[in-house]
């Protein structure tokens, strides 16, 4: 590879690195927190406008650091990616997003950084893997599209109730509908499409020529130098070091995010593979789907979203709120030891039949 293909790879890193930051911002600033801009008159505290630098500045390098570990142990599959949701959960849960996740530790370190914050990073890394490898077969693009609209159906009862799961006159008084949130998921949305859109003609650019073999290895330019792992490093050192000062957070919240963290990382660590073609690799491919299936999803998500975001809340299994902080609580008690069973698993059977051998 000559100096301008390397410094094209380079810029394509960072384009996926971006994109990927986008995913995160997107699910968990948007679709999950549903509190964009701080307002007096808000029945949400949204952010205030310079916490809104610490979230791309964060959310940037938790990509950057993702990417890197996905990249240094080869991580494939499902439960691969789900351990590093994990890990972005914990992280950013804790670092970035500490007064909406931690309002009443430790219950909502549990709940909403374990649970609701973990499932829904494991959708931003569903929806970067699509936007990036794309998605080859039409069953695939079918089903893909039916969990869009289920996602939106889901997310538009949630960006109208969540704000009131604990007040019982909701259920008799239908509040204003706020334009806010279907608002935001549209520019969040433009946001995505800019950067993909880019990053699709980048990749175009730079795709190898021959088959699987030139695949291989592309991921490395996903690994970050020494020197930039020590400065991502530092810049989430820092940030936990802001949340202290702020109160936002504590020590011992720290402390076990840091350690759950730091289990996803083991899991991927002990999972790691020597060669084989790994989802860093592919993601520098570009091989995407048409921007009109994309167009179509968009267009998916508005309509059911607006759609659901007009229907009354009701009692019970017609409670919008409550099936979400039941399948957020569910996932928060699943994924960790699924995930460690199954690369556990993974890793015991490869190790036995190296020894057999």
């Amino acid at each position: 590879m000559n100096d301008t293909d390397g410094r094209n790879m380079s810029r394509l890193a960072w384009m996926v690195r971006a994109l990927l930051a986008a995913c995160f911002v997107f699910c968990i600033e948007i679709l999950l927190w549903i509190a964009p801009v701080a307002s007096p008159s808000a029945d949400r505290v949204g952010r205030e406008w310079w916490q809104w630098g610490i979230v791309i500045a964060g959310s940037v390098a938790l990509a950057g650091l993702a990417l890197d570990l996905a990249a240094r142990y080869r991580v494939r599959g499902v439960f691969g990616v789900l351990a590093l949701a994990g890990m972005v959960a914990m992280l950013y849960g804790t670092l970035i997003s500490p007064d909406w996740s931690l309002v009443e530790t430790p219950r909502t370190l549990f709940t909403r950084v374990v649970g609701a914050q973990a499932l829904i990073s494991f959708a931003a890394w569903a929806l970067f893997l699509s936007l990036t490898i794309g998605i080859l077969k039409r069953g695939s693009r079918a089903l893909v599209l039916i969990g869009i609209a289920a996602l939106a159906f889901g997310w538009g009862g949630w960006a109208r109730w969540a704000v009131y799961a604990d007040d019982p006159a909701s259920f008799n008084v239908t509040p204003e509908i706020s334009l806010t949130a279907p608002i935001t998921a549209l520019i969040g949305m433009a946001v995505l499409a800019a950067l993909w859109i880019a990053y699709r003609r980048m990749a175009a650019a730079n795709r190898p020529l021959t088959g699987t073999g030139a695949v291989v290895e592309r991921g490395a330019a996903l690994k970050l130098s020494p020197l930039g792992l020590v400065i991502t490093l530092a810049g989430l050192a820092l940030l936990a070091i802001l949340q202290l000062a702020r109160g936002a957070l504590d020590t011992i919240t720290l402390t076990i995010a840091l350690s759950l963290a730091g289990l996803c990382w083991a899991i991927l660590y002990f999972q790691a593979r020597k060669k084989g073609i790994s989802l860093a690799d592919v993601v520098l491919v570009g091989v995407t789907d048409p921007p009109v299936y994309w167009l179509i999803a968009g267009v998916l998500f508005v309509v059911v979203g607006a759609v659901t975001h007009q229907l009354a809340r009701g009692h019970g299994t017609s409670d919008p709120a409550e099936w979400w902080g039941l399948i957020f609580t569910a996932f928060g008690f699943v994924w960790l030891p699924a995930a460690a069973l199954v690369l556990g698993g993974q890793a015991f059977g490869r190790r036995a039949r190296a020894l057999r051998l």
